[in-house]
């Protein structure tokens, strides 16, 4: 999530409420970060209210609330919404619902998720692709142990 802070400036188109978008984006990534995930969520609605476009802010807001395990199958519109927005961005959102995925019981449906991120994933900082790495590993784990 940390390489996906700054969203793409296409997605804005006044300056004025992109700027204020911005802002509720990163309180709630703070937020979201700080475990506090209601107000996470909340700062993400005020940001998707200035910009409706705002395609990272859906794939954030997803997050949180799959975190929550609350509402996974509105947190998999909201990925879904996410992709539609901003395709170029589908390798973060495909982890994102790869943790949906998991929290759903979908063990192989994640990994599935998470090999896409890791194949698709050129410009991913090495820590950001640990982190789908160790998504993808708990997706093994969890589909074996499902089987047995």
């Amino acid at each position: 999530l940390s390489a996906a802070l700054f969203p793409c400036p296409e997605a804005f188109s006044d300056e004025a409420p992109a700027i204020e978008a911005i802002q509720y984006r990163i309180k709630g990534y703070t937020y979201q970060q700080q475990g506090d995930l209601d107000k996470a969520i909340e700062n993400y609605k005020k940001a998707l209210e200035l910009s409706p476009d705002f395609a990272d802010c859906y794939n954030n807001m997803a997050y949180a609330i799959a975190e929550e395990g609350f509402s996974l199958d509105e947190a998999g519109e909201l990925v879904k919404k996410a992709i539609e927005l901003n395709p170029d961005g589908k390798f973060w959102y495909m982890d994102t619902l790869g943790m949906i995925n998991l929290k759903q019981g979908h063990f192989d449906e994640a990994a599935s998720n998470f090999e896409y991120s890791i194949n698709n994933s050129d410009s991913c900082e090495a820590k950001d692709l640990d982190s789908i790495y160790r998504h993808l590993i708990e997706a093994y784990i969890m589909a074996g142990v499902n089987r047995n």
